[in-house]
């Protein structure tokens, strides 16, 4: 008991981790660090930010409407019907905010993330600044995109739109409201990062499976993950859908528009303002 106390820290609910991987490319062999040590690479790693990926349908404002169930996407949170055509909202996944650390060591390339900010070496992962504003979560569509009346949807259940070009495209993902575009560079990198940390390899189609990538059905219709919700595809998904952690079809199936980078002369040029 004391008339008198000083703070030296103030502590939180949860206690925020690291872990990570480092990669030699001249043996090609991967490290996991941090909190991920000890465990097997090419397996998955079920790390903080990872587990927290869930698929959602958002309103046009950026908000939430709800969440969907976590095995399978055919129903909200609760275990009640979801409508996830896209006609309430579009289904996204939801990626929360996340700090990185890269280093480049003897040859050797080194990633660390963190739910939390551990120290001046972390920060703020690029995909969660837009436009100079530090976003809590960015979004992500669970399905390939189809254009309803001019506004580019994710949604189940839909046969995706295809052949248009880049400037179409931006305008059907402006269509949906303010701040709404197609997916950037950074979010794109983002998504590889968490997989890379996740399973500590590059090779995502031996732990993912194929994907969609024989054949002509380029337009397959959307949806044929929601049988395994916010999981992620086995590694014998092949000549058919795949889906990593929610987002159905990440690779494979059909080439898709990355927006908000130019190379020149092998040199990146990235811009994050949408």
């Amino acid at each position: 008991y004391s008339q008198w106390v000083q703070v030296t820290g103030i502590t939180k609910a949860v206690f925020s981790v690291v872990y990570g991987v480092e990669w030699n490319p001249t043996t090609d062999t991967y490290l996991r660090t941090g909190a991920a040590s000890g465990v097997a690479n090419s397996t998955s790693y079920a790390g903080a930010i990872q587990t927290q990926m869930r698929r959602c349908v958002l309103n046009a404002d950026g908000t939430v409407k709800y969440y969907l169930h976590r095995t399978d996407s055919t129903k909200k949170a609760d275990g009640t019907a979801a409508i996830i055509k896209g006609s309430d909202g579009n289904v996204l996944v939801e990626i929360p905010k996340f700090w990185y650390k890269y280093e480049h060591v003897s040859g050797v390339h080194k990633w660390s993330i963190s739910d939390g900010n551990h120290g001046p070496d972390y920060e703020v992962h690029p995909a969660f600044i837009r436009g100079g504003v530090e976003k809590s979560f960015r979004y992500y569509p669970a399905y390939e995109g189809y254009s309803l009346n001019g506004k580019l949807i994710s949604g189940s259940g839909r046969v995706p739109t295809v052949n248009a070009t880049r400037s179409t495209f931006r305008s059907y993902a402006a269509a949906n409201g303010t701040g709404w575009s197609l997916i950037d560079w950074n979010l794109l990198y983002a998504v590889q990062l968490l997989f890379l940390t996740e399973y500590a390899t590059f090779d995502t189609q031996a732990m993912l499976g194929n994907g969609n990538d024989t054949g002509s059905d380029y337009t397959m219709t959307t949806g044929s993950s929601n049988g395994i919700g916010n999981g992620s595809s086995p590694s014998t998904n092949d000549d058919m859908w795949m889906s990593y952690r929610g987002i159905e079809n990440w690779y494979a199936s059909m080439y898709k528009f990355i927006d908000g980078v130019n190379v020149k002369d092998m040199v990146y040029f990235v811009n994050s303002n949408p």
